[in-house]
Order: C-alpha cells, then sequence, then structure tokens
C-alpha cells in the first residue's frame, strides 16, 4: 500500500502533466500548494498517533505531499522555460517515489518484527526494545534518519535536489515565483524538522528507556531469515545515499524521455550531492574508528552499572519515562480540535494532598475519518444491505443473472447504445 498502490496516482499526474501544453504554469502553482498542505497535515497527524502502524501511515501522507512538491516545482520549471528548474524538480520528485518505497518499507517492515515479538502496537506500551532487539532497533534507526531527510541516506539525495529547484526558482525567476518558491521551502523545511521530531517520539519512547510492559521483557530478536529482507532495503538505502550518480542520472534520463521540452543533459546539483556524501561518509568513518578506539581502551577493564537516578523518586521505573503524549505536549498545546485529538482525565485538585489513582487517555480520530470516510462506509453498508436481496443461496437464481445480463447486453447493442 505505502510503497507501491499509493504511487499509482504520482503515476497518472506525470503522464497527465507531461501531455499538457497550456496552462503549466497555474497547475504547478496548484500541485506544488496542495502538495505543501498535503506534507504539513500529514506529519501533523503522525506526530499524535500512539500506534506505530498509524504513526508511519500519516508519513505516507507527508512524502506522497514531498514527491507532489517536486513534481509542482518541475511543471512551474516548464512553464517558464527553466530547464535548470524543471530538472531539479522532476528528478527530485521521481527519485523520491523510490527512496519512500525503500525506507518505508524498512520502517514497515521493523514495526512488522516488534509487533510479532511483542504483540504491541502502542508505543506507550513499549520502550527497551534496543536491548531486547537491538538489530531490529539500528535498522529502524537508520530508516528514520532516511525519511527525515537527513544525510547520507537516500531521503537526503532527493529532498537536496528539491531543496536546490527552489534556489534555482529564487535566483532566476520573476518576483512571484520567487516568493512562491521561498514559502515552498519554508513549508518542506517545517515538514523535515516535525518529521524529526516525530521519529524521535517514536524510537525514543518505542526503543530506549526501559519496558513499560511484560510483553517487551521478554521480546527478542527476530530470526536472521526474517532480516534479509530488511538488510536487502537497508543497503539500498546506504547505496543510494553514498552514490547518488548511480541512481540520479538513470531517474533524469526517465523524465527527459517523456517530456519534449526537456534536453537531454547531466542533472544539475549531481556533483554537489557527491561531494556531500564523501564529506557524510568520511564522517561515518572517524566516528566508527572512534568507537573501535573507544572499545579498545575498554578491553580488559570491569566498568560498573548503577541503577539510574531517579530524582529522589523510588516508584517504577517505567512510569517515570516520556511517554508519547508527554513527549509531544509542547506541538499539541492549543491545536487539540485541529488535530482532532480527544482526551479524558481526572485532574488532581490543588487540595488533594493523598490524590487517588488517577487515569490519563488520549486519542486521535481524524477529521476526514470521522467527517468524510465514516458516513460513507455507513452509505454505502446501507445500499449494499439493501442489494443483498438478490443473495437467495438458490443455484438456479445465480445462473438466471448472467443469462439476463446476456440478453441485456442484445438489447443495448440492437439500439445502438453500447
Amino acid at each position: 500500500m505505502s510503497g507501491v498502490m499509493i504511487k499509482m496516482g504520482i503515476y497518472g499526474i506525470l503522464r497527465v502533466v507531461f501531455c499538457l501544453q497550456q496552462d503549466l504554469l497555474l497547475i504547478g502553482i496548484i500541485i506544488l500548494l496542495i502538495s505543501i498542505i498535503s506534507g504539513i497535515s500529514g506529519v501533523s497527524m503522525a506526530i499524535v498517533q500512539h500506534n506505530l502502524k498509524r504513526l508511519l501511515a500519516y508519513h505516507s501522507i507527508e512524502n506522497i505531499g514531498i514527491i507532489g512538491i517536486g513534481i509542482g516545482t518541475g511543471v512551474i520549471g516548464l512553464a517558464t522555460e527553466n530547464q535548470t528548474l524543471a530538472a531539479l524538480g522532476f528528478t527530485g520528485g521521481l527519485l523520491h517515489v523510490l527512496n519512500h518505497s525503500l525506507f518505508k518499507s524498512l520502517l514497515f517492515f521493523s514495526a512488522g518484527s516488534v509487533c510479532q515479538k511483542t504483540h504491541l502496537m502502542n508505543i506507550d506500551s513499549m520502550g527497551g526494545l534496543i536491548k531486547k532487539m537491538p538489530v531490529t532497533a539500528f535498522i529502524f534507526l537508520i530508516a528514520a534518519l532516511s525519511i527525515c531527510g537527513l544525510p547520507p541516506f537516500n531521503g537526503f539525495v532527493s529532498e537536496f535536489l528539491i531543496y536546490n529547484g527552489f534556489i534555482e526558482g529564487i535566483i532566476n525567476s520573476d518576483l512571484l515565483i520567487k516568493l512562491l518558491f521561498l514559502f515552498a521551502l519554508l513549508g518542506l523545511s517545517a515538514i523535515g524538522g516535525m518529521a524529526i521530531f516525530c521519529f524521535t517520539k517514536a524510537f525514543g519512547i518505542a526503543f530506549l528507556g526501559n519496558p513499560r510492559s511484560k510483553e517487551v521483557e521478554h521480546a527478542n530478536e527476530v530470526s536472521t531469515l526474517s532480516l534479509i529482507p530488511l538488510f536487502l532495503s537497508l543497503a539500498l538505502i546506504l547505496i543510494i545515499g553514498f552514490a547518488p550518480g548511480l541512481v540520479v542520472n538513470p531517474v533524469y534520463s526517465v523524465i527527459t524521455e517523456n517530456s519534449a521540452n526537456l534536453k537531454e543533459t547531466i542533472c544539475p546539483s549531481k556533483e554537489s550531492l557527491n561531494s556531500i556524501s564523501f564529506a557524510v561518509g568520511m564522517l561515518v568513518i572517524i566516528t566508527v574508528l572512534v568507537l573501535l578506539i573507544k572499545k579498545l581502551s575498554f578491553k580488559g577493564k570491569t566498568v560498573s552499572e548503577t541503577i539510574t537516578w531517579g530524582g529522589a523518586y523510588s516508584g517504577e521505573a517505567s512510569k517515570t519515562q516520556y511517554t508519547a503524549s508527554s513527549y509531544a505536549e509542547n506541538y499539541i498545546h492549543g491545536m487539540e480540535k485541529g488535530l482532532g485529538l480527544e482526551t479524558t482525565y481526572n485532574p488532581i485538585k490543588t487540595r488533594e494532598y493523598f490524590p487517588a489513582r488517577c487515569h490519563y487517555h488520549s486519542h486521535n480520530r481524524s477529521f476526514y475519518e470521522v467527517k468524510v470516510f465514516s458516513p460513507l462506509k455507513n452509505r454505502m453498508s446501507k445500499v449494499f444491505e439493501k442489494l443483498a436481496i438478490i443473495q437467495t443461496g438458490q443455484t438456479q437464481h445465480y445462473i438466471l443473472y448472467p443469462f439476463i445480463l446476456i440478453i441485456v447486453m442484445i438489447i443495448l447493442t440492437v439500439l445502438n447504445f453500447i
């Protein structure tokens, strides 16, 4: 669904856009603005989720928005006859289709591994999984860094091209387009910042700290066979991140083959990408060397461990940790209605020196789910309930139905209706 199915709409948009010759500027602006709204709304809804899979699903809305931002930028480049702008926009957007299918698959694979071993999806019930499932935690972290658009992973490559398109549009466009791309740059930056915030919450609450449930305490790493698909996706993410030239030019050639308005040249920003990947690669190598030196330095030495300081509170450590709600409180505050957040709790009174047992529960209800999909589902259910009368269970009736259909089609054919 996330890696492939939702991209069919993007494919349709690209096929239509490359056939258009008029009103390209207006169409590009509309695509760009709707995509920015999609990206911001998707990541905003993801932040307030407690269910790990729902959180990842809302990030699909965000990333489709990023892909649309690239396409909108490319269309504006075609409209203004700025080939560099068009190349950067389309290449970044189309490459993000591939990148998203990789890191989002990796995130869902990791979430599936967690679900298999703990039978949990609520991150507030997790915690400490990095000690129980270290390989899964490491893979989830790499995928999270990639979806946040951080180097040296593949998500950075496609977003870097789109950012370069914004800079190109700001430098070599009219005032209106300059302002539009400045707004788009701020929008994409906001999406990236909120994505980082969301995945620090998801990774921190689920994998760090102490276990919050017995299911996590008894968890262990998945089998080697189950880890093979994760390592395959991880390898592709690293290859694209460290050697972007292997994919940028082929993706750009796909764009030039489908657009008569673009000349087949080397995609801009390729050299910059290679330089950044090399620099970050050197940083990774230095970091690994430092860790190896540290490990060798402590080899043969006794390392003592003690209980984490709890601020003089001797209760259960799991209850003194951040929860998903408390972590996102500063972000959520004042936007509860807009985010569809429902909270139920018993507040402690001012003079309640010995408070009774309190309960705090928060739940997010999507606006589209409540106002659009649920009413539509209910109406269609009523329609299908009425149509269920044809399900008589009689074999002769089921033979009669196609016979009637054939007669109707013959009549319509004779009357030249079909």
